[in-house]
């Protein structure tokens, strides 16, 4: 195989694609010599892909594949010139041009399928899942963590893996870690730096125990002497791998589907509750909120998007602008307000808590500063609900604080919604009321001052 198809020595996936690319090419046409195969050959290949049900895209790159095997092949002298020149003449599938089925686009997860599968996965799973949602990076990135890669320095914290997707290219790949990953992060710090922090073998372990805990009788002494095989067919590895990792989240979706139709009796088996999603899907989440609130540019700086030249270029901006959207992404109010997180303004009587509803209200309405101090990324839909004061005192402190923020227009607090009915959340009822007000008025946020 090629020399540039290893990386740090060892062989990448790319070998893998390789043999699949030349399946096709094996099994249609293999008796042909290499010197005698053209275009016609290739297009038997690239049929053979189709009717298997390949996608357009992929197609284009395993036929890519088979044309860079000859490339080096004519280089080495194996094969005559003409043989490549020939097959590079064969155009690649255009879009609506074949037979060839079209790729669905990857899209990020909606966050209720996130959720769902966090009572069936592993902790260190979990960690992942959320390191990636909070950050952007590769699954094979987030896999290969260690602590020796880590920078802890500094309120944003660093990580280099030891190898990224484009390290070959001359790219410099550095992943910022914000103050909600390190959270996610620090359980899983070793002593031994160099040990991956998320490994199969604990996360096993801690399963077994698990299942250990409730139990009620006592171990018997044949099964107390029972010792482990020492070298089982499928020992856990001591640090995940990017199919292993995903296929823990394919199997959590299965269960969360169960689940699902386990609390809705009435839907159909066939009916999908909770589809399987990838991990590569969690890195477009991370850049539809990255570029939401701080634009395209600096989702190209936090995934690590751009040619050598332009790296050089903007490197510094790159990473003061990363390091400003992961210190906030997953915030509503910096250092204060998580996004899907409960919070609660408590103080003593009289201490201005319904004042500082109303305003807090306001500035997520409107995107600026809450308390003149802290920052409020991007506006969001959010409602009140307050059994303090009176409909009358309500309005007049809001309008009060409204006009106390002069570079502000009264149209920018459009995204805030006043309601002086309070919910009493011991009803069914209530409850269901509740959930629809939030549907109606699709809320960000819920801030409900009780009387």
């Amino acid at each position: 195989m090629p020399w540039h198809y290893r990386k740090n020595g060892q062989p990448t996936s790319e070998v893998t694609n390789i043999r699949i690319a030349l399946k096709y090419v094996v099994a249609e046409l293999g008796t042909t010599r290499a010197k005698d195969f053209g275009p016609r050959a290739l297009k038997a290949a690239r049929q053979a892909m189709i009717d298997a049900g390949c996608v357009r895209t992929s197609i284009n790159h395993m036929t890519a594949r088979i044309r860079g095997l000859f490339r080096w092949a004519v280089a080495e002298e194996l094969v005559p010139p003409e043989t490549l020149v020939a097959i590079q003449l064969l155009a690649g599938l255009r879009f609506g041009r074949s037979d060839a089925k079209e790729a669905e686009p990857v899209k990020p997860v909606p966050q209720a399928f996130i959720d769902a599968v966090q009572p069936h996965v592993s902790r260190q799973v979990w960690a992942m899942i959320q390191l990636q949602r909070l950050t952007g990076a590769r699954p094979g990135e987030i896999v290969a963590m260690r602590g020796c890669d880590l920078n802890t320095k500094g309120t944003i914290w660093e990580y280099v893996p030891e190898s990224h997707k484009t390290q070959h290219n001359g790219k410099r790949r550095i992943i910022f870690l914000g103050p909600q990953a390190q959270e996610a992060l620090k359980p899983f710090l070793r002593m031994d730096l160099a040990a991956h922090l998320f490994s199969p073998a604990e996360s096993r372990e801690a399963h077994l125990e698990q299942r250990r805990a409730p139990r009620q009788t006592p171990l018997t002494p044949s099964q107390l002497a029972r010792s482990r095989k020492p070298n089982p067919a499928k020992a856990p590895g001591e640090f995940y791998t990017v199919v292993s990792y995903g296929r823990a989240i394919r199997n959590a979706c299965q269960r969360a589907d169960r689940e699902a139709h386990k609390e809705s009796p009435d839907v159909s088996g066939d009916v999908v509750l909770i589809p399987h999603w990838h991990p590569h899907q969690l890195r477009h989440n991370a850049a539809t909120e990255v570029r939401r609130q701080f634009g395209i540019e600096t989702v190209r700086a936090v995934l690590g998007h751009s040619s050598i030249a332009t790296s050089e270029l903007y490197a510094e901006f790159d990473d003061c602008k990363a390091r400003e959207a992961i210190a906030l992404i997953g915030y509503l109010v910096e250092d204060v307000l998580a996004r899907s997180q409960p919070f609660i303004i408590a103080a003593a009587k009289k201490m201005l808590k319904t004042n500082s509803s109303i305003a807090l209200t306001l500035a997520l309405a409107s995107g600026g500063k809450w308390m003149n101090r802290f920052y409020v990324p991007h506006a969001v839909r959010v409602a009140l609900m307050s059994g303090e004061s009176g409909d009358a005192v309500i309005q007049e402190t809001a309008r009060r604080i409204a006009r106390s923020m002069p570079w502000m227009n009264l149209r920018d607090y459009a995204n805030a919604i006043w309601s002086f009915d309070l919910p009493r959340l011991g009803q069914p009822q209530t409850k269901r009321d509740l959930t629809k007000f939030i549907d109606d008025h699709a809320l960000d946020v819920l801030i409900v001052d009780p009387a």
